[in-house]
């Protein structure tokens, strides 16, 4: 058995002139990143009655935080000039979660062991986790903060959403910055055949701007969950003819 190969390692780089080591630092640290969002509860047993009660705890990724935070000092003075810690409940919940605005993408409804990017089947084992953009928008203890900043997103679609008129728009919409969001749908989960998903997120999506014309629809794409075939991009002249 052939042992694996050594890690390069670049031994010289503490040599390099300063402002080389920082301008490599702000290219690791503006690679993008998928981060997925989940909630984390906390349960305990009261003594009077042995009932087990279950609190929200806060917003928190599974993913690990970025590695260049735990380098140096120089390293992680230069990450945090692009990653900041979000996704904290106002005067509830420290965030917990760092996150880049300008490059990471958010992904929310992921199944736990969903890692891997669009292009890889191994991401895709599990089926979706339960629908949480309306949690995380909701406010209170429960809502979380940022998502003002958040410019990509990552919605797996759970199946309860295709009997919604709005399907996940009225939640999206409320992502106010969002340039992109990429719709995850999940083959075992619904009933809609594959061939009609542009329409029927059209048409939803149509339905939702009759109410809010103001808002600056995002660029929209549709991905299947089984090998992460891209479907295509959602629009409005997808939605002729289509009703929901």
């Amino acid at each position: 058995m052939e042992s694996p190969s050594p890690t390069p390692t670049f031994h010289l780089f503490p040599s390099l002139a300063p402002e080389i080591r920082i301008k490599i630092w702000a290219y690791v640290a503006s690679t993008p990143r998928v981060i997925r969002l989940q909630y984390r509860m906390s349960s305990r047993k009261r003594e009077k009655d042995g009932r087990t009660i279950s609190n929200f705890i806060g917003w928190y990724s599974p993913d690990p935080r970025p590695a260049m935070l735990d380098v140096s000092r120089e390293a992680r003075q230069e990450g945090l000039k692009h990653y900041q810690l979000a996704f904290g409940t106002i005067n509830f919940h420290a965030p917990k979660t760092y996150f880049n605005f300008k490059a990471d993408t958010l992904r929310v409804g992921a199944a736990p062991d969903a890692r891997r990017p669009p292009a890889d089947p191994k991401w895709f084992s599990d089926g979706p986790d339960g629908y949480l953009l309306d949690l995380l928008l909701g406010g209170g203890p429960y809502g979380g903060d940022d998502t003002e900043k958040v410019l990509y997103l990552i919605v797996d679609v759970h199946e309860s959403l295709y009997v919604r008129r709005s399907f996940c728009w009225d939640e999206v919409r409320d992502f106010s910055r969002l340039k992109e969001v990429t719709l995850i749908h999940w083959e075992g989960e619904i009933e809609v055949p594959p061939s009609e998903l542009l329409s029927y997120s059209a048409s939803s999506l149509r339905y939702v701007l009759e109410n809010w014309p103001s808002w600056v629809i995002p660029k929209i794409y549709a991905r299947l969950s089984l090998d992460g075939s891209l479907l295509g991009e959602v629009s409005l002249k997808d939605s002729d003819g289509m009703r929901v």
